[in-house]
């Protein structure tokens, strides 16, 4: 009986590779088949280990299932998916379920004995390089390296109608089974997540892991020569952006989160608030003082109004807390009143409402919580922890300011993040983390004679 057993978790981990890879390479964003995928494999791993999950373990995962699933609800209801270039049309009732058999999937791998989250990682990262080499291949033949800087400003013509994007702004990939034009924006995102492939290079041993160390270091060279290739000034900020993350992420691991770098961090979220606020006062217009004052300074105005970016976020949030709109929920406003601003946080607003947006941040904020705690107390091999913690990052710091909810280059159909199948590995992951970190007991104090061997952040 126990050998079945075994020869099961061994199945639903083999299965679970497999549609980790097939979510990672992306596959278009065939949100429909990737629920289907999910169901499927979510129904079968709680099959597989329901005898070990306890009931304590349940209670405590609602808490981090219900916010990411209500997010999915005020998804669905909102009336943003009324827009006619909305990519799922009739099919918006999925939204929450896939949500959910995903984050399902992530806890089932973490009580499977059987799988191990080394080649999970290996797997996916190994997907993403695929598809950027194939995507990187196929630019480069129907362009030429740099394009992105000698075609600048020149348009491409089908049929004698103008594309939308330059061709600076574009790149080729395969989405589902063929080559169709992209934005710059969507090529790039999968080169970037190779770069936190560097990330592991700083704890595993050259000596002890050769092949290993090889694998990763050969992942982020793939990101980082497609990015070197097909360079465009915002990428290169948002390279930075995820960069500046990364190291900051290695920095708190090796000096072990002090309290000095807690502080910092700190100060470093607090003027983050800070400057959402003021972008969210001063869209709602008006005659305030605030308003006013960054009217009338041409550094404030610059940054807080005719920067086209900050702009749009303005136009996002516009009328968020109007009388008759709901706060975003379900209200037909936000189906016309502005584009997609490239912002996973400000998209939220237009998506989901004000309320979909809070639990967004709820499902974050639980998530990453359980995330530290997995991190200070698994067994896992340190490299993995702080891999999936750099995959985690690189994913919401290039989507804060960079991601395309528009990627095709000759039509607007709508991809919002949710349906990315980044965004659900990012689940996944995170879903994985809770799991284990829910069995883990705290890590007791120690000594000051044995605080250098202490493992923290």
């Amino acid at each position: 009986m126990l050998s079945k057993l075994s020869n099961y978790t061994k199945v639903a981990g083999f299965l679970a590779l497999e549609i980790l890879a097939i979510i990672a390479f992306g596959l278009g964003n065939s949100y429909i088949f990737f629920t289907i995928l999910g169901a499927v494999l979510s129904i079968a791993s709680i099959l597989v280990v329901f005898k070990q999950i306890k009931v304590d373990g349940i209670t405590s995962f609602a808490f981090f299932l219900f916010p990411l699933v209500v997010y999915g609800l005020l998804a669905l209801l909102s009336s943003f998916t009324d827009d006619p270039s909305y990519s799922l049309g009739n099919a918006k009732f999925i939204i929450p379920f896939c949500l959910l058999f995903f984050a399902v999937i992530g806890y089932a791998l973490s009580i499977n004995k059987d799988f191990k989250i080394k080649h999970a990682l290996v797997v996916i990262y190994s997907a993403i390089a695929l598809i950027t080499v194939i995507n990187l291949l196929v630019t480069m033949i129907e362009f030429v390296p740099f394009h992105t800087v000698i075609y600048k400003n020149k348009y491409m013509f089908y049929d004698g109608a103008q594309s939308e994007l330059p061709v600076s702004e574009m790149a080729f990939a395969l989405m589902g089974f063929k080559f169709t034009e992209v934005s710059i924006k969507y090529f790039s995102l999968f080169p970037t997540l190779l770069l936190s492939a560097f990330v592991p290079l700083f704890f595993i041993k050259f000596k002890e892991d050769k092949k290993l160390f090889v694998t990763f270091l050969v992942f982020g060279c793939i990101g980082f020569v497609s990015l070197l290739v097909t360079p465009t000034l915002f990428t290169i900020l948002t390279d930075i952006l995820v960069i500046a993350a990364l190291l900051v992420w290695v920095a708190a691991v090796k000096l072990h989160w002090d309290k000095k770098f807690k502080i910092f961090l700190a100060v470093l979220l607090g003027l983050a608030v800070i400057v959402f606020i003021i972008v969210l006062i001063n869209a709602q217009g008006g005659s305030n003082v605030l308003t006013n004052l960054i009217k009338n300074n041409s550094v404030l105005n610059r940054l807080f109004n005719t920067n086209k970016y900050v702009k749009s976020y303005n136009e996002a949030l516009l009328g968020l807390f109007s009388e008759n709109k709901l706060f975003g929920c379900p209200s037909s406003y936000f189906a016309k009143c502005a584009d997609t601003t490239n912002s996973w946080f400000i998209d939220n607003f237009l998506e989901s409402g004000l309320f979909g947006s809070l639990f967004f941040i709820m499902f974050l904020v639980i998530g990453i919580r359980r995330m530290i705690k997995y991190y200070r107390n698994s067994e896992d091999q340190q490299y993995e922890k702080v891999l999936i913690f750099g995959f985690v990052i690189s994913f919401f710091a290039y989507s804060l300011i960079n991601f395309d909810c528009t990627p095709f280059a000759f039509n607007s159909d709508i991809v919002p993040m949710y349906e990315s199948g980044m965004f659900l590995t990012v689940i996944v992951l995170m879903a994985y983390c809770f799991g284990k970190s829910d069995k883990l007991q705290p890590v007791e104090p120690q000594k000051e004679a044995n605080e250098d061997e202490e493992v923290a952040i």
